[in-house]
C-alpha cells in the first residue's frame, strides 16, 4: 500500500509541476492565442486582457485538469482489466474442475493401470526379520550395581 500512496503522490507532483510549467511558458512568451476571442454568455474578452487572477485561476484549472488525467484515467482503465483478467481466471478454473469432474472415470482407470505396471516385487514379499546376534560375539560384561 505504500509503493500505491508513493505513486500517487508522485504522480500529483509531476502533473503540478507540469502545468506550472505550461502557465509559466505562457506567460513568458505569450501564448500564441493574444488575438483568439473567448466568449461567456455575451460577455467576449481576450487572453492578453487576463490579469494574474485570471492566470492564478488558469493555473487552477490546469493542474486540476493534468491531475485528473494523471490519477482517475489510469484506475478508469486499469479496473475493468483487472475485473477481466480475475473473470477469465476463474472461467479457467471452473472449466478445469469441469473437464477434470468428467474425465474422473478415465484418470482412474490410468492410475489403476499404472499402479497394475508398476507394482514392485519387493513391496508385495514381506520383509525379512533381522538377523539373529552370532554366539561368536563376545559377551556382555554382567551388570553390577555399586552401592
Amino acid at each position: 500500500m505504500k509503493w500505491l500512496l508513493r505513486s500517487l503522490l508522485a504522480l500529483l507532483l509531476v502533473s503540478i509541476v507540469t502545468s506550472a510549467l505550461l502557465i509559466v511558458a505562457a506567460m513568458l512568451w505569450g501564448a500564441p492565442l493574444e488575438h483568439a476571442v473567448i466568449r461567456i454568455d455575451d460577455a467576449s474578452f481576450t487572453l492578453g486582457d487576463l490579469s494574474a487572477g485570471h492566470w492564478l485561476l488558469a493555473f487552477a484549472g490546469v493542474a486540476l485538469a493534468c491531475m485528473i488525467v494523471m490519477l482517475v484515467v489510469p484506475f478508469a482503465v486499469l479496473l475493468p482489466l483487472a475485473f477481466a483478467a480475475v473473470s477469465v481466471t476463474v472461467a479457467l478454473a471452473f472449466a478445469a474442475a469441469v473437464l477434470g469432474i468428467v474425465l474422473s472415470p478415465l484418470i482412474l482407470i490410468g492410475w489403476l493401470i499404472w499402479r497394475a505396471v508398476h507394482t514392485d516385487s519387493k513391496s508385495a514379499a514381506p520383509s525379512p526379520a533381522p538377523p539373529a546376534p552370532s554366539p561368536a560375539a563376545a559377551p556382555a560384561a554382567p551388570a553390577t550395581i555399586a552401592g
